[in-house]
Formats: structure tokens, C-alpha cells, sequence
């Protein structure tokens, strides 16, 4: 009987400890396994915490690139650091969170102008022309020698009143790819608009999509020369003519080229808006009445003032989207135009 029980306690022992065994192997495989996960989290955590440098670095160089700074940049933070490049249209961005987690960000940026015009001549208000002389607003593209570049561009003429008024039998107006042609002729929503908002208050600076005070540098109460190549910028001029020029320059341009603006704290107080000659760029203006010799305008005019009426001589308003970007590249610089990213790639190093 006590052989019996010893054998029956041998294998008590021995399932006890097959049991221990089994556990063990149970608790250090679910050890294992919690800790994997674990480690497996906060891999995702950190890599996806690097994605969130190398994306701060993406916004800390358009920043800069907006500012003109082209160089090479750096920076840490609680959660690790990051750096940012840039060349030939291209951010390459790379953040490096814990344990030396590393996600590097590609970002294609282009340039876009922060003034984009919706016709040959913008009228914020009433408009009107002459019956004699002969206006022809051709919304169509042209490059800065007056030659058409194939593309279907914008509005003859956008007006932010109901309607346009354009009497006269020489009056031509044309846009989106239709040539100019007279009033009887020219179809709303093609070659011309009506009813299109601005943004209130109508400021020069408004209407390019600037910063107030960015183009205060420029005030100036000294008309431009004929033939001159800058930013004027007129301040309560007093009532003159301003003659664009028609000499060809140096750099094949005929009379003058960059961008004017002109205007008055009060509307019916001396003031300037009679124009002659040729001009390559942009012109806005509170006032525009009146014309003197030929005149054309590549480029845009945006009249602000509360009237627009045109009347003199034969007049020429021909857009162009490069002359617009342009200029304002060329001028104003990273005040008018803005980097912006239009894809992303990137690359997760786990």
C-alpha cells in the first residue's frame, strides 16, 4: 500500500512540475510577445513622430524661401531634431526622432504670383468708353512684344458693376481665346464679366495680394519718366499726363515697363489719370479718364476708383500672365510671390 502511494506521489510531482513548465513556456512566450508590441509601438511612434519634423522642417523652409533665404537650415526639439534643403524646385526634409528614427520628406514647390488678374483692364466699378476713339481690350495671352502665345488667357474687360458700358462703334472686346470684336458682337462670360467681387477696401495692395504697407517704399509724388523701367508709386499726384515713351530699350522693350500705381485720398481732389505711349506691366489706378495719343498697355489695368471712363485717343489693352509675373517678380520679389508645395514623397527608415 505505501509503494502504491509513493508511486501515485511521484507522479503527482511530476505533473506538477510538466504543469510549471507548461506555464512557463505560456507566460515567457505572452512576455515576449507584450514586449514585441511594445517595441513595435513605439517604433511606429517614434517613426511617425520623425514624419511630423521632417514635415515642420517642409513649413520652416517655404518660410524661408518666401523670404528670400535659400540656405540650408537646422533645428532640434524635445522630440528630436530636423533639417531641410532646398534645390532646383525640391525640399528635401529629414527628422530624426528616438532611437535614431529617420523619415525623410521630398517636396516638389512652385512659384506662384500672388497677383493673378482676371482680364486685360479690372474696373472695381462703372465702366464706360468713349464713342469717337477706338478701344480694343483683348483678354487673350500675349508675351511682352504684344504677340499672342497660343494660350486662351482671361476677360477682355472685368467689371465689378452689372454691366459695362461701351457705346462706341470702334469699342472692340475679346477673351478666353475669342478675338476682340464690337459691342454687338462680344458675349458675357466669354469676353467680358460683370458683378465680380474685390476685396474691400480696394487698396493697390488688395488688388495684387499684398501685405498692407508693402509697397509704401514706393510712394513717391514725382510722376515717372517716359521710357522708365521700376515701381512708381504716385501719392496724391496733381493733376498731369504721364507719358510711357515709345523708345525701344535694351532689353527689346518698347517705352516703359514695370509697374504703376496711382492714387488719392480723395477722389475729387487733384488727381492724376491721363496716360499716353507704351507701357509693359501693371497699372492701378483710382482713376482713369482720359486718354492722350495712342496708347498701349501689355500686362493689366486695374482701375479701383469709383468711375472708370475712357476717352481720347486710340487705346490698346492687351493681357499677359508672363509680363504680370514678371514684373512682380522682378520688383517686388518674394512680397509677390509666394512658394507652394504641390506633392510629397517620403521615405520611413524603421
Amino acid at each position: 500500500m505505501t509503494r502504491f502511494l509513493r508511486s501515485d506521489k511521484g507522479f503527482a510531482l511530476t505533473y506538477i512540475y510538466l504543469l510549471a513548465a507548461i506555464l512557463s513556456v505560456i507566460m515567457t512566450a505572452f512576455f515576449w510577445t507584450a514586449f514585441a508590441e511594445v517595441r513595435t509601438s513605439e517604433n511606429i511612434l517614434n517613426v511617425n513622430q520623425a514624419f511630423y519634423l521632417a514635415e515642420s522642417a517642409v513649413d520652416h523652409m517655404i518660410y524661408n524661401l518666401n523670404n528670400g533665404l535659400t540656405g540650408t537650415l537646422s533645428g532640434t526639439t524635445a522630440d528630436g531634431s530636423y533639417s531641410a534643403s532646398y534645390s532646383n524646385g525640391q525640399i528635401t526634409a529629414t527628422g530624426t526622432a528616438r532611437f535614431n528614427r529617420v523619415r525623410t520628406v521630398y517636396a516638389t514647390v512652385e512659384q506662384e504670383c500672388t497677383f493673378v488678374p482676371r482680364g486685360a483692364f479690372c474696373a472695381g466699378n462703372g465702366f464706360g468708353t468713349g464713342l469717337l476713339a477706338r478701344f480694343v481690350f483683348d483678354g487673350r495671352d500675349h508675351n511682352a512684344s504684344g504677340a499672342l502665345t497660343g494660350d486662351a488667357g482671361e476677360f477682355g474687360v472685368s467689371s465689378r458693376e452689372s454691366q459695362i458700358f461701351a457705346p462706341g462703334a470702334l469699342t472692340k472686346i475679346g477673351g478666353h481665346g475669342h478675338a476682340p470684336k464690337a459691342f454687338w458682337q462680344y458675349s458675357s462670360g466669354i469676353d467680358y464679366e460683370t458683378d465680380t467681387e474685390w476685396t474691400t477696401p480696394v487698396t493697390p495692395e488688395s488688388v495684387m495680394g499684398l501685405e498692407a504697407g508693402d509697397l509704401d517704399q514706393y510712394k513717391t509724388t514725382t510722376k515717372p519718366p517716359a521710357n522708365f523701367r521700376g515701381v512708381y508709386y504716385l501719392n496724391n499726384p496733381q493733376w498731369d499726363i504721364v507719358d510711357f515713351g515709345t523708345a525701344v530699350g535694351a532689353d527689346g522693350i518698347t517705352g516703359s515697363y514695370g509697374i504703376l500705381i496711382v492714387e488719392n485720398d480723395s477722389f475729387w481732389s487733384s488727381f492724376l489719370g491721363s496716360y499716353r505711349g507704351n507701357f509693359t506691366g501693371v497699372l492701378v489706378s483710382d482713376t482713369f479718364l482720359t486718354i492722350t495719343n495712342d496708347l498701349q498697355i501689355i500686362g493689366n489695368v486695374s482701375a479701383t476708383g469709383p468711375f472708370c471712363g475712357l476717352g481720347g485717343a486710340d487705346s490698346y489693352f492687351l493681357y499677359s500672365d508672363g509680363v504680370v509675373q514678371d514684373v512682380l517678380t522682378q520688383y517686388l520679389g518674394g512680397k509677390a510671390v509666394r512658394y507652394t508645395v504641390t506633392k510629397w514623397t517620403d521615405s520611413a527608415q524603421y
